[in-house]
């Protein structure tokens, strides 16, 4: 597990829930595996409890960014 910041960088034109989170929104908690397409993306608590998601992933960007059905994130690791 590796603690990380997923921050929002973009809205999708075409996102299924609009203006759910603003643009430079961000969560700071730890992270089990990587975005998977089809799957949401989950945060967990040091315990390994799910504290939060994204909306399902559609796409993988980048190895650091991916796009959900609402927007498009970037993950950084938190040394």
């Amino acid at each position: 597990m590796k603690k990380v910041r997923v921050l929002k960088i973009e809205e999708r034109e075409d996102a299924q829930h609009p203006h759910n989170k603003e643009v430079g929104y961000f969560k700071e908690r730890f992270m089990i595996g990587d975005p998977l397409v089809g799957q949401e993306f989950l945060l967990y608590m040091e315990n390994g409890i799910p504290i939060w998601h994204t909306s399902f992933v559609t796409e993988i960007l980048s190895t650091d960014t991916f796009k959900t059905k609402n927007s498009i994130y970037q993950i950084s690791e938190i040394i």
